[in-house]
């Protein structure tokens, strides 16, 4: 069945049925005049405060004493990117990188656009970007490196789960927190994604934002000598730059394996059961007795309803849990 399709006329209609005036009242007229402002996370708006201050520390070693004086144009910021790049010390090399000042430019862009309610023009954007990764790379010998992302091998958590459960002896708050550790580890040798995807982002700080159980989705399956077992299917939310993507179409598996400190599923059902969150199922050894009825190879299990929009990972104290509080990164 296709969607319905309409007249002009009818178009029109529905569309003053849902509260589409043709006549702006001169508050909302303003109100659509005005630029629209994106949402920053905590951690951006303070870079665009720094970035701010970068410019006005070039303005003042310019001795330009009025910013509204001077010409925005790529000759400005081309000076501009220059003191940036002179003007401090880089991770890798002496001076930053090309990657880095190329960044800089991008949150300078953004800055402005905020401050001023209005853009730069496009091929100014274009020609700065481009006289940084050419010219200017150029005359001061700038690196193209780029720091190195290391992603969590097997190996890497073979060695930090045998550790956590063998030789760790830091005193945790609460032994929830050795249980939730080890599947995060598991959970990010499964993604390149950032912490903040998994657990409260510090630079979404105090929003609650961390995984669900409603984001989670346990497959029952049939193998095909008879035997059944798990998959763990977690839809990923909260990836940097697609936290307002409703789909659930970005997402990572977890499978159960024999080899418990990689088990992934065996931690997440341990912290699922301890906080009452399956239906029909109360211990672990309920769940493990799960089967599939005949003639079905598959079949997902069910969340309570008052626990879907609980987190997966808690916060906790020495007193007990958080059942609402998700766990934060700055505590992993």
């Amino acid at each position: 069945m296709g969607r319905k399709t309409l007249s002009k006329e009818e178009q029109a209609a529905l569309a003053q049925s849902r509260g589409y005036l043709k006549q702006k009242t001169s508050e909302e007229k303003n109100a659509i005049g005005q630029v629209e402002q994106k949402y920053l996370s905590g951690a951006t708006k303070v870079r665009h405060v720094d970035v701010g201050e970068v410019f006005q520390n070039f303005l003042a070693a310019k001795d330009t004493e009025t910013e509204s004086l001077l010409q925005h144009n790529s000759a400005l910021y081309k000076d501009f990117v220059e003191y940036y790049a002179l003007s401090r010390y880089g991770r890798i090399e002496e001076l930053p990188t090309v990657h880095s000042i190329v960044n800089m430019w991008h949150r300078y862009v953004g800055y402005y656009a905020r401050a001023t309610k209005s853009k730069l023009a496009k091929d100014i954007v274009s020609d700065v970007a481009s006289y940084i990764k050419g010219s200017l790379k150029t005359k001061l010998s700038l690196s193209t490196k780029k720091r190195d992302k290391y992603l969590v091998t097997s190996k890497d958590l073979t060695i930090l789960i045998t550790h956590l459960w063998c030789s760790d002896d830091h005193d945790y708050l609460h032994e929830r927190y050795r249980v939730q550790l080890s599947f995060a580890l598991v959970f990010f040798a499964n993604t390149s994604a950032r912490g903040g995807a998994c657990v409260e982002s510090s630079s979404y700080r105090g929003t609650n934002e961390a995984i669900t159980y409603k984001d989670c989705y346990v497959h029952l399956l049939r193998d095909a000598n008879g035997s059944f077992t798990f998959k763990l299917k977690v839809i990923q939310r909260y990836l940097k730059g697609r936290r307002d993507d409703e789909n659930d179409n970005l997402h990572i598996v977890i499978d159960s394996k024999d080899d418990l400190q990689h088990n992934g599923v065996m931690f997440f059902f341990a912290m699922a059961i301890a906080n009452n969150a399956f239906k029909c199922y109360e211990t672990l050894e309920d769940l493990m007795k799960a089967g599939l009825l005949r003639g079905r190879d598959s079949w997902t299990l069910e969340w309570k309803d008052e626990a879907l929009n609980r987190p997966v990972l808690w916060m906790a104290s020495s007193n007990g849990v958080h059942e609402s509080r998700a766990l934060t990164f700055a505590t992993l």
